[in-house]
């Protein structure tokens, strides 16, 4: 069964929550990473070069996960504005979702590292893994908001009479 249209403001609370979601999975999925190798997650070195020194690894995880709340509720509200990326399907919901991700990737991602580490720019490690993990944020993401949105739209529908 597709979904069905949703109002923007909908998009907008469901898409918020899917995108804390998201950003909770690729930040673990991250940090665990990270950690086996030895290395700090991206977002908590940021925290560290923007000064927050103790605080950094808070910091740097509240950034992140903001960032995917905004993510988020632009991105589900975005999804009921253009028909083509409409979460109506779970399978829908993948390819957008992963559309998604690339696009968070080019246009946060990118220019965040040039901006604050510069180094790992030159890394293709760095570039592929965070690559892949900004489509598992697009993918968890939207995934989330389609199953979101169809408890909350269903609530909405009254029941048909016997």
């Amino acid at each position: 069964m597709a979904l069905q249209p949703y109002s923007v403001s909908k998009g907008l609370q469901t898409g918020a929550v899917a995108g804390v979601v998201g950003s909770l999975v690729q930040g673990i999925l991250g940090y665990l990473l990270a950690q086996s190798v030895g290395q700090e997650i991206f977002f908590v070195k940021i925290a560290t070069n923007l000064g927050m020194g103790n605080s950094s690894v808070v910091g740097g995880w509240a950034l992140h996960i903001l960032t995917g709340l905004i993510v988020g509720a632009i991105f589900v509200s975005a999804t009921l504005k253009i028909d083509l990326f409409h979460l109506g399907t779970t399978g829908k919901a993948v390819w957008v979702g992963a559309l998604a991700g690339i696009a968070v990737w080019v246009v946060l991602l990118l220019p965040a590292t040039a901006i604050f580490l510069p180094g790992d720019l030159g890394a293709s490690d760095f570039l592929v893994g965070s690559l892949i993990f900004h489509v598992i944020f697009g993918v968890v993401t939207a995934i989330a908001a389609y199953m979101l949105l169809r408890r909350v739209i269903q609530k909405d529908v009254p029941a048909k009479a016997a």
